[in-house]
């Protein structure tokens, strides 16, 4: 009797599992991640394997948005061979900061064009990827694919 009184006070899960493709073929990326938006706003993700398949368990039931998002990696504050802290501060020739200036900008351009995602723009953000699951409890599949 008091296990029903206290019963387990939380709202019931679901493991979602299935197959992620890109026009019809597995991702192939190494930091693909499928995320599920409750409608209070929490969001529940996990890594999609290069083969396209996922599991994220523990996901609230209920309707959920989804979006498919390639993490870009992030830049070490101090690259491997790059100046001291000291060096950096030091003041610049004018001349000398814009020819560094330009590089940077053409360097980081060049960066961005090779890190594209192939996952279209519209599906990267759950909230208005458009696509949506109900999820119930227990062993949920939830296949897609991005086109």
């Amino acid at each position: 009797m008091l296990v029903l009184l206290c019963g387990c006070g939380g709202q019931p899960t679901a493991d979602v599992s299935g197959r992620i493709a890109i026009r019809g073929k597995p991702p192939e990326l190494d930091r693909l991640v499928v995320s599920f938006v409750m409608t209070d706003g929490r969001s529940f993700s996990g890594p999609v394997a290069r083969d396209g398949r996922y599991t994220v368990a523990g996901v609230p039931t209920g309707e959920v948005k989804v979006g498919f998002i390639v993490p870009q990696p992030r830049e070490p504050a101090h690259p491997k061979g790059s100046e001291s802290p000291e060096e950096q501060n030091k003041p610049l020739d004018p001349k000398q900061k814009m020819q560094e200036l330009r590089a940077a900008a053409k360097s980081k351009g060049a960066k961005s064009a090779a890190q594209a995602s192939p996952v279209p723009e519209k599906y990267r953000d759950p909230l208005k990827s458009g696509v949506t699951t109900t999820l119930t409890p227990g062993s949920n599949t939830f296949d897609f694919d991005i086109k």
